[in-house]
């Protein structure tokens, strides 16, 4: 039997990317957390190996490459104009801030077969069915899966168990479903005969939304708007609207209270303001107040802003508010957007916007019948990590921002392919047409 050498590798490298967290907190090999920075690093040098060896850089990683760096520039440029910076700190804190892009650009310029990408996306299903097993495994036997997994986090939503399977919390564990269920979901809808992989995506689904996770719940909702709906609105009629229509009030009217509940958890309270809402509402104060550039990296609402309190968080007044104490700021990072507005300012969360804009652009096929299975995925991450990232820092937290920027990277690249293909196509038409 002839063994498939890319086949182990990916696996493999897929394996320690989701579990990091949980292999470390079993073996103690607290090194394997720096897993996801290791491997940015070698896919980085890598990318730039090959730009010297074919003596070129394809357009999209071009123009996201400069993006990315002006986007540094403004981050860096606002803390030496407007704060007190410690620059080994500035640099970690701009890493951290555009991970996701690196990992994009540097995965876009190599020349990926179509031949790896399905390896990748039926590696992240075959993970995924494990995770089903744990996970019942976990909802049925809850007291005997905190014995084996003591660090993965308690949850009780509607009086039952929110799973996390072999992740370390419920909130890795409904992405990667939910994931799973739009991977599922594709190739099914390219191949209406694969039949299994309808059962897997309502399977994967279903324990997506055992998570008891609100960021899952409004993510799948908008991924379906968009398939029956906005996708192709050309053809639009009212079946479809009515399908739309039962299936998110049907979600909703299960999820009701955990919604509601999350809502006036994070943005409503008796006596001050939540910690979210402080950051989001003193974000787009910054943003206003150091117009255009902000206050630069690692100085509001990201991680290095959290564990060297940032100045900013007395200077407006939320030192006070509970999750955002000097001594405990454990809410410091549960937002996004509220950095990008407040440490990038104006300028910044226009090019970040943009970026992600462009990105959608590139991946959204003109023909929605020859769309590529991998473009078709990579889109509704994309959109799936937006939609989280109102409720969490989906762009800087691993394992979702280094697995999803790859596949956005292997569509990008994808991409690319196509569109010389197509060129030398014309070319040689038009060729043949003049002779």
């Amino acid at each position: 039997m002839k063994i498939n050498l890319k086949i182990i590798i990916i696996y493999i490298f897929l394996f320690l990317l989701l579990f990091a967290d949980t292999i470390s907190s079993l073996t103690n090999l607290y090194l394997i957390t720096y897993f996801d920075e290791i491997i940015i690093i070698l896919i980085l040098i890598y990318s730039v190996l090959y730009s010297i060896n074919t003596k070129k850089i394809t357009t999209i990683s071009f123009k996201l490459l400069f993006l990315t760096l002006i986007f540094s520039i403004i981050g860096v440029l606002s803390c030496a104009l407007n704060s007190e910076f410690i620059l080994l700190r500035v640099i970690n804190s701009n890493f951290l801030a555009i991970k996701f892009f690196v990992i994009v650009v540097a995965i876009a310029n190599i020349k990926i077969k179509k031949e790896t990408s399905n390896i990748f996306l039926n590696a992240i299903l075959f993970y995924a069915k494990i995770n089903v097993l744990v996970g019942i495994f976990n909802f049925i036997f809850p007291n005997i899966y905190y014995n084996i997994f003591p660090f993965a986090e308690k949850s009780i939503r509607y009086g039952f168990t929110a799973i996390s399977g072999l992740f370390n919390h419920p909130g890795k564990y409904g992405w990667f479903m939910l994931a799973s269920a739009i991977i599922s979901y594709i190739i099914y809808n390219k191949n209406k005969n694969k039949k299994k992989y309808k059962i897997f995506m309502i399977i994967f689904a279903i324990f997506a939304l055992l998570s008891f996770r609100t960021k899952v719940v409004i993510s799948l909702v908008m991924i379906i708007i968009y398939e029956l709906f906005f996708k192709n609105i050309k053809k639009f009629n009212f079946s479809k609207l009515a399908l739309v229509t039962i299936v998110i009030s049907s979600i909703f009217l299960i999820f009701y209270d955990l919604v509601v509940n999350t809502y006036n958890l994070y943005f409503t309270s008796k006596y001050t303001l939540s910690a979210r809402q402080a950051l989001l509402n003193n974000g787009i104060e910054i943003m206003s107040d150091y117009f255009p550039l902000g206050v630069g990296f690692g100085k509001y609402g990201s991680w290095y802003a959290r564990i060297y309190y940032s100045e900013y968080y007395k200077e407006y007044k939320m030192s006070k508010i509970y999750g955002l104490y000097p001594n405990n700021p454990m809410y410091a990072t549960d937002t996004f957007w509220p950095a990008i507005f407040g440490e990038t300012g104006f300028l910044g969360t226009i090019i970040f916007v943009y970026m992600l804009l462009f990105i959608l652009k590139k991946l959204k096929a003109k023909n929605f019948e020859n769309e590529e299975i991998i473009n078709h995925v990579s889109f509704l991450l994309l959109l799936q990590t937006i939609c989280e990232s109102f409720g969490e820092p989906s762009f800087n937290s691993s394992p979702q921002n280094v697995v999803v920027a790859i596949i956005i990277g292997i569509g990008l690249s994808i991409t690319t392919t196509k569109e010389k293909e197509r060129n030398n196509e014309n070319e040689s038409i038009n060729n043949n047409s003049s002779i």
